[in-house]
């Protein structure tokens, strides 16, 4: 297919407008697709920025067909990636007659591990009634399911009893397992062998690339050209995927497992175990002690700033010990058992990871330790820049790749991201927005509010978000920066009568789900629903920002990354901060506009948009739109909107 047969694929009277109902000719799109043809035909790596409405995932995916190569093509969530498996790609075959295999991979817990599912049959561990029918459930879909993906399964994915019935990399006996001919991972990998699309998540697709980086092993075949789809989060999920993690968790799952192995050598063999059980008993408790030296400090602290390894340095050394000893006395009944020569190796990686952590010497690393929401301690060390990781490991080794987003480019320029990802070279595309934001929008910036620093903020906010939602009769998305505003905007919201959604309070999608049944709604949000949603029509008629998103600085990770620029004589805020900031507000006012259609207002509460510098930068990387600084003028503003466009919903 040549770039002429693009022009005929996707321009009118082609087979997308022939074929479906809803299709509308975009130029754009054409422009795209043309784009992204020219990387692959010229072997060359290109970052693509397109807005909602390019019509993007067809516009790569009939390219990517040409080559006649593998293709991965990586998404940013789960849901973005069952889209194109269950929707986009059907399409093409369906509509267009183009025949190829695609299969879609996820993350080796999210299948069922059948070894694990035998071994709750025959020793029946479950805590409650609830977890008995949840596995009843999973047993009799068992022998339906062809993909073995628990999320496929009919059980909520909350429910405890799915991380027992899962069973991780490093825990999987692989090829000496029984049930290895029988098992879906196996399986799956067989299905991608053939298979000349294989979709995937940045997560899993960066969890492999370090796997291949350690042992030189991948969960893929032989790949050589990538599809990026919301690449804009490459480097943050690179590093999370490149870091090294301990937690009293990591350890209390190994020790489960051993206990488990342990009884059943008692058992089968009449093996004698209580001296090995006694020592990891007391290796437990010794990570326990060690932990509960960090009761003091904050909820997220680097190392250097409270001298965790002093805190830590005969405790460490007591730990590591015991580690020692453990693994010695293990040596006895490795060859016991088909599970514990895994388990072993398990220990032996946990010790390796802690002994790293807590010397803390790599000055390539940012160390830091956190407590999550359950109150259980995580130590982390996370490379301070992966650029050269991907420049050596990944880049060089591909044939092509696109990399494409509603926001790669700060004012038409995307070196901030290459430098991140480490990319010498690329071809740049940035296109235009693609609505008439004018007629369709209007956006709001008061400038009788107190400074997002002025601790009157958060309660003049409120007010404010109050008088907002009123103005659209609810149907809005309130994006916040932090929780401690969240729950004052929520205090405020309570008072009025809108139905009010508040994240934490039920599962992403249930939250999703109900705003768009019950219309006037109000949805009140951080940082992860500024990106990846997608509701069109009048159920969201206003997305409310309450502070321009700039990453704290005192986070580890952040403070970490300003200092490391700083001694190369970069300045962080222009090259990091600003352009990072600048794209996230980017993504949370994408929220709004997603077809010709749809209307409504955006309003940033943040007057340093107006009062700094710096503020023109976001202004000039927005989409062109009347702004207005009083309610009564934007209210007229909304009101004629709502006029012009209501009759399409």
């Amino acid at each position: 297919m040549n770039v002429l047969d693009l022009e005929m694929v996707f321009g009118p009277g082609g087979p997308l407008s022939k074929n479906l109902p809803y299709y509308e000719y975009r130029p754009s799109q054409i422009e795209y697709a043309r784009a992204v043809q020219s990387a692959f035909e010229g072997k060359k790596i290109a970052l693509v920025e397109a807005q909602t409405g390019t019509g993007k995932t067809l516009a790569y995916l009939i390219p990517a067909l040409q080559t006649g190569r593998r293709v991965i093509i990586s998404t940013g969530t789960k849901a973005l990636q069952e889209q194109l498996v269950y929707k986009d790609i059907p399409l093409l075959r369906e509509k267009l007659g183009i025949e190829f295999e695609s299969v879609l991979m996820k993350g080796r817990m999210n299948y069922l591990c059948l070894l694990k599912q035998e071994r709750l049959e025959t020793e029946p561990l479950l805590p409650d009634q609830e977890s008995v029918g949840h596995f009843e459930t999973i047993r009799k879909w068992a022998h339906e399911t062809d993909t073995g993906d628990l999320a496929e399964s009919g059980v909520s994915e909350s429910a405890p009893i799915l991380k027992q019935l899962s069973i991780s990399a490093d825990a999987c006996l692989g090829s000496k397992c029984r049930y290895f001919n029988q098992c879906f991972v196996f399986k799956l990998k067989q299905r991608a062998e053939t298979a000349r699309v294989i979709v995937v998540n940045h997560h899993l697709f960066f969890a492999d690339l370090s796997l291949q980086i350690l042992n030189s092993t991948s969960i893929f075949p032989d790949y050589d050209v990538v599809i990026f789809d919301e690449a804009h989060q490459l480097a943050d999920v690179a590093t999370h995927n490149l870091s090294i993690v301990f937690s009293e968790r990591n350890f209390a799952d190994i020790y489960d497992d051993l206990i488990k192995e342990l009884k059943i050598l008692r058992m089968r063999q009449k093996m004698e175990t209580s001296s090995v059980q006694d020592r990891a008993r007391k290796l437990g408790e010794s990570i326990a002690s060690l932990f509960a030296k960090f009761v003091a400090l904050p909820q997220r602290v680097r190392y250097d700033k409270y001298s965790i390894t002093k805190i830590v340095e005969d405790r460490g050394l007591l730990v590591d010990r015991l580690y020692a000893a453990l693994l010695d006395e293990l040596l006895n009944f490795v060859e016991k058992s088909e599970d514990m020569p895994q388990i072993y190796r398990r220990i032996a990686s946990s010790q390796s990871a802690l002994a790293f952590l807590l010397h803390a010497e790599d000055e390539a690393y940012v160390y830091w330790a956190e407590r999550n929401d359950v109150r259980e301690w995580i130590l982390q060390a996370s490379p301070l820049d992966v650029s050269g990781v991907l420049a050596k490991h990944l880049w060089p080794e591909l044939h092509a790749a696109v990399l494409t987003s509603a926001t790669l480019f700060v004012d038409k320029n995307c070196e901030p991201v290459k430098q991140e990802l480490g990319l010498e070279s690329a071809l740049e595309h940035c296109f235009p927005y693609n609505f008439d934001y004018q007629s369709q929008a209007c956006m709001y910036i008061p400038k009788n509010i107190s400074d997002p620093t002025d601790p009157r903020f958060a309660e003049e906010a409120a007010a404010q978000i109050s008088e907002l939602v009123q103005i659209t009769e609810g149907g809005a998305f309130v994006l916040c920066t932090s929780y401690g505003n969240l729950r004052t905007y929520e205090r405020a919201l309570r008072e009025l009568d809108y139905p009010l959604l508040v994240q934490g309070s039920r599962s992403k999608q249930a939250l999703l789900k109900s705003f768009v049944r019950n219309r006037g709604s109000i949805l009140l949000a951080t940082m992860s629903f500024w990106q990846g949603i997608d509701i069109q029509g009048d159920s969201l008629v206003s997305v409310i920002i309450d502070k321009l998103p700039f990453a704290v600085p005192s986070d580890p990770l952040i403070e970490a990354k300003i200092q490391y620029l700083k001694k190369q004589d970069r300045n962080p805020f222009f090259e990091y901060q600003l352009p990072a900031a600048v794209m996230m507000l980017k993504q949370g006012i994408g929220r709004l506009i997603r077809t010709t259609v749809d209307y409504g207002l955006l309003a940033v509460l943040d007057r340093r948009i107006i009062t700094k510098n710096y503020g023109e930068v976001f202004l000039r990387n927005l989409p062109q739109m009347p702004i207005f600084h009083k309610l009564n003028e934007l209210k007229d503003a909304f009101e004629e909107r709502r006029e012009k466009f209501i009759k399409y919903h």
